[in-house]
């Protein structure tokens, strides 16, 4: 696993290094070896334009999307000899927006680290909550669900709150997340602060029996999802996935 943190601030890097490191080690040895974790300095444009609300995220290379990214990564990957993009098989990024309040650093990469975690671990259920999220697209949210009914971001919320609540005060959560709220970039923002801000990251969240109560919500719609699976397996990270465990009765 390796870490990169932009900051031309030493006392600012070293700050956010250790907030990092905190965060990594409560995952153990669980995550993967050939994991890249970018934490920016700056909100990069190409990747933050088209959703506001996004503070970070995580996805398997080779990525073509990598290509729009900061001229600088590499320059950061290439820092030390075994990396490089054929070698790396997962990414985590941070804005730099992100990584300005302890808190939100905190967070925000419990919750990438723990999506690493279903990809590694889980990646049916992983699947089976990207078909429902393609599904979501599809029909323009005709079902109404938000990011936090999608198994896998439920969870990872779960986690991210479970996280933060080891390191700080509830008190300090609870004013981080209201200020989050306040200045919600929209609707579906504040939204998704206020599920966070109600959570209970005590109780214990099962991902595949959640997803298989999912799919039984939108039963009415498996044959859209049918529709949707090769799109799915197609994508090398969930080749040879079986999702028919979450269409049974």
């Amino acid at each position: 696993m390796r870490l990169r943190v932009k900051s031309d601030d030493p006392t600012l890097n070293s700050r956010r290094e250790t907030i990092a490191r905190r965060v990594i080690s409560e995952f153990g040895e669980r995550l993967p070896e050939r994991l890249l974790i970018f934490l920016d300095d700056v909100d990069w444009p190409d990747w933050k334009d088209e959703q506001p609300a996004n503070r970070g995220f995580h996805v398997i290379l080779p990525w073509v999307g990598i290509d729009q990214g900061p001229t600088y990564l590499g320059d950061f990957v290439a820092e030390d000899a075994e990396s490089s993009y054929g070698v790396l098989t997962e990414f985590v990024y941070l804005h730099g927006s992100t990584c300005l309040f302890d808190i939100g650093l905190t967070m925000t990469l419990a919750h990438e680290l723990q999506h690493v975690i279903q990809q590694t671990h889980n990646r049916t259920a992983m699947a089976a909550s990207r078909l429902i999220r393609e599904f979501v697209d599809e029909t323009n949210n005709d079902v109404k669900f938000q990011w936090s009914d999608i198994p896998n971001e439920r969870e990872a919320r779960i986690v991210q709150k479970r996280v933060a609540v080891t390191f700080y005060d509830d008190k300090a959560i609870s004013a981080f997340i209201d200020a989050r709220i306040a200045n919600a970039v929209n609707a579906a923002d504040a939204e998704d602060w206020r599920f966070v801000q109600g959570l209970d990251p005590t109780l214990p969240y099962d991902l595949t029996q959640h997803t298989i109560e999912v799919f039984k919500r939108l039963r009415e719609y498996r044959p859209a999802l049918r529709a949707l699976l090769p799109r799915i397996t197609a994508r090398p990270e969930f080749a040879g996935v079986d999702l028919s465990e979450f269409f049974e009765d």
